[in-house]
């Protein structure tokens, strides 16, 4: 019977070489011959294991190694259900293999392992429909990222209901952290909406649609917009005061009140500053 051979290697190469062999995607021998290219030219699975019970060193390390893999894809599949059943599961399984290749975890907090996929499926050559499954996967990121976001009480507008209306028009709204708004070139929340409803899934043909993920507290919103409300909400995110704003935005009074009843309700509104020009430029936030 063989015996491992003591080697006089520093321990963070060998944990090096065994971190490739467990993180390679093509197979398990493929691994071996990656963590070799840490220095450890001899670095055989037979030369550094103990032997144990009848799998050989190799066949233990691929225990770990699709431990690895299938933590990670479960991590995924758990991030991007839709995505999953949009795709089926044996695409979406080789898609994370792939991914995996790709962006492998840097971090022991896999909150954020899963912020390359949507970009990752644009660069897919034979997927079919790559950009609304993009979208898809950009829109249930975006649930992701507001869920692990801090989201703040709903702002107070008891002081610009006492601000006279020529200032009002001067106020900017600053968009919280767990807000997002997103524009597509497909009807992706629909589809989502769908697949929570379990409905039948087919996929859309192509349609502008805007969109607001938000958090109020333990609840995550998706709100389809207007395309006069998205191109509101769009001015106000990037800095517009609110007169610049409003500017040809055909919609009633009354409609534009209601629309920022809501988004201050739901929380999408963090702060508003008021530039108080009668007061050497002073800015208030409320």
């Amino acid at each position: 019977m063989s015996r491992p051979v003591t080697l006089d290697w520093p321990l963070e190469k060998l944990q090096t070489w065994m971190l490739r062999v467990m993180t390679d995607s093509d197979s398990n021998r493929a691994g071996v011959a990656t963590g070799q290219s840490t220095g450890l030219d001899s670095a055989e699975p037979e030369r550094l294991l103990r032997p144990a019970g009848v799998e050989s060193p190799v066949e233990r390390l691929a225990i770990y190694r699709r431990g690895y893999l299938a933590r990670l894809t479960e991590c995924l599949a758990d991030d991007f259900p839709a995505l999953m059943s949009a795709l089926g599961d044996q695409e979406f399984k080789t898609l994370c293999r792939n991914y995996i290749a790709a962006h492998p975890s840097t971090s022991p907090n896999l909150n954020a392992f899963g912020r390359f996929l949507p970009d990752f499926l644009l660069q897919q050559p034979d997927l079919a429909m790559a950009q609304f499954y993009s979208e898809l996967a950009q829109l249930e990121w975006a649930l992701v990222e507001v869920l692990h976001a801090q989201a703040l009480p709903p702002i107070s507008t008891l002081a610009l209901a006492a601000t006279d209306a020529e200032s009002l028009l001067d106020v900017r709204f600053e968009v919280g952290k767990a807000a997002r708004l997103l524009t597509f070139r497909y009807p992706v929340n629909e589809f989502f909406q769908a697949y929570c409803d379990n409905a039948a899934l087919e996929l859309p043909a192509p349609m502008i649609t805007s969109v607001v993920v938000v958090r109020t507290q333990y609840t995550l919103w998706r709100l389809d917009l207007l395309p006069a409300q998205a191109t509101l909400l769009s001015r106000l995110v990037q800095g517009s005061a609110l007169n610049a704003a409003l500017d040809d935005i055909r919609a009633t009074p009354q409609e534009i009140q209601a629309w920022f009843s809501e988004w201050t309700r739901l929380g999408i509104f963090s702060a508003i500053s008021l530039t108080n020009t009668c007061n050497d430029g002073h800015q208030t936030t409320y």
